[in-house]
């Protein structure tokens, strides 16, 4: 089985790096190659990781589609060439990874995988935050009595690291708490909608998951830890995902929290397990679907019915 993917970046940002760790671990059981810009981080990516590549350009994009059983694209000038080189060729399947939640007048042609909670990684805004010798912290929640946001907010404040603490959200608690807490005991808060979520969230050290909403989801929590960031959370919901003093902190109380603050060298290895715990959830298991599929679409009973 051949697979082309289509990736024109040169830097890991935005969809990248997600796409580029779903061609490596789809690379164990096919033939996967993928076209991307040379001479940027997504190629010394590529040379690391021994995922097989080409330079992206209209012919190799053709070349690549018409030996291939399936394509993938992101964007969508990507997912137009993908179509015609199919097309034309009367081979491979194109599917659309769409990480944004936009439809396209192509995905009437093509598959549409909707992989939105996936969120991006922009190392850029990393490596500035990481400058600072403050932790960031925030919390992402409606901000409601039964959610307690104000007893993680108090253990904060009575501990002795410095910190940045961005509480996003709103609520009938909102007055409240600014009234209890401000910018001078380093709390920052952000009621309005944040365009770029996910910029915001990759810059943040620790996330304080006070309780899931009401879709029960916790999906929050995996869109940090796929962004390297350490969840804090006593939710029921979020420890499906959270492994106490691995991947995060889960408690029925703040106590602990002012230990991790104190501790960054622990704080960098929950970060790495919290990603390779996200990758599982989003990558292997997207990948599993994927591979279920193509076995359904190869089985003696679908081809029959095909004829």
């Amino acid at each position: 089985m051949r697979v082309c993917l289509l990736l024109p970046y040169k830097k890991l940002t935005g969809a990248a790096l997600p796409f580029l760790v779903f061609a490596k671990e789809l690379s164990f059981h096919a033939d996967v190659v993928v076209l991307i810009k040379v001479g940027g981080k997504v190629e010394r990516f590529c040379l690391e990781k021994g995922i097989k590549y080409r330079p992206f350009s209209p012919l190799n994009v053709f070349r690549a589609v018409s030996v291939s059983d399936y394509v993938f694209s992101v964007r969508s000038n990507d997912t137009l060439w993908a179509v015609l080189s199919a097309l034309t060729s009367g081979k491979g399947k194109v599917f659309r990874m769409d990480f944004h939640d936009r439809r396209i007048f192509w995905d009437r042609f093509v598959e549409r995988i909707g992989v939105e909670s996936l969120g991006w990684i922009d190392d850029g805004v990393l490596g500035r935050a990481r400058k600072s010798r403050k932790i960031n912290l925030c919390v992402v929640s409606r901000l409601k009595p039964e959610r307690d946001v104000g007893g993680f907010l108090e253990e904060i404040c009575s501990s002795k690291v410095r910190f940045r603490l961005f509480v996003t959200g709103k609520g009938e608690e909102l007055s409240s708490l600014k009234g209890r807490f401000s910018v001078k005991c380093g709390v920052v808060f952000i009621s309005r909608r944040l365009r770029r979520f996910f910029d915001f969230l990759s810059a943040m050290d620790v996330l304080l998951y006070p309780k899931a909403g009401t879709d029960k989801s916790a999906r929050s929590v995996l869109e940090a830890m796929i962004n390297r960031v350490v969840v804090v959370s006593p939710d029921s919901h979020a420890l499906r995902y959270v492994e106490h003093a691995k991947t995060g902190l889960a408690f029925g109380g703040a106590g602990p929290l002012s230990g991790l603050l104190l501790a960054p060298s622990l704080l960098c290895r929950m970060r790495c397990n919290a990603f390779k715990k996200a990758e599982k959830f989003f990558i292997q298991e997207r990948i599993g679907k994927f591979l279920k599929m193509m076995e359904d679409e190869n089985s003696p009973a679908h081809i029959q019915k095909k004829l």
